[in-house]
């Protein structure tokens, strides 16, 4: 904390903080839909939303005889109609917060599902990891907690060097970048 009175602001502080704390969005997932929370650059606290997906048919029941196949297909077809909703969901959160990292957490066999439903687009353009845990409270919220800081760090590192390349890249004489007041 510092505190400065002078004719120009101080604002690199201000910048360095800002640029530790990326827009992210953190999605844990399950079969029926996904808690969603997205961190706008610089905020502290998410903006949360549950996503609950319309097809009800989540477990793949064991009945035996010619109808197991059928209820089979019917669990896995709701499970990517509900991963459709969770896409469609992340994809206008990542643009309405400009995030380039998405966090995903959860069932494998859900984030499977989802990833596969994700656009072409938002795949390529923005970074996606994984952390640990799911949506049901099982005492993985720490640990994940610590990843998601540490993929946001190594996500500002990254974008922080590639914002050095382009200023190296664009100093000299005739050339638009320069350092300084």
């Amino acid at each position: 904390d510092s505190a400065v009175y002078a004719a120009l602001p101080h604002l690199a502080p201000l910048l360095a903080w800002l640029q530790d704390r990326p827009s992210h969005v953190v999605a844990v997932v399950d079969r029926v839909g996904a808690d969603i929370m997205v961190y706008e650059r610089g905020a502290t606290e998410p903006i949360t939303t549950v996503v609950t997906g319309p097809d009800d048919e989540i477990e793949r029941n064991a009945p035996g005889g010619p109808s197991q196949m059928r209820y089979q297909h019917r669990a896995e077809d709701s499970w990517k109609h509900n991963a459709g909703l969770v896409a469609e969901t992340l994809v206008r959160e990542l643009r309405r917060a400009d995030a380039r990292l998405l966090l995903l957490a959860g069932d494998v066999r859900a984030l499977q599902y989802l990833e596969e439903q994700l656009p072409a687009r938002a795949r390529h353009e923005v970074l996606i990891r994984r952390v640990s845990g799911g949506r049901s409270p099982d005492g993985s919220e720490f640990r994940r907690a610590e990843q998601i800081k540490h993929e946001t760090r190594l996500a500002a590192d990254e974008e922080r060097a590639l914002l050095l390349k382009e200023l190296a890249e664009g100093r000299g004489p005739g050339r638009r970048a320069v350092v300084g007041l």
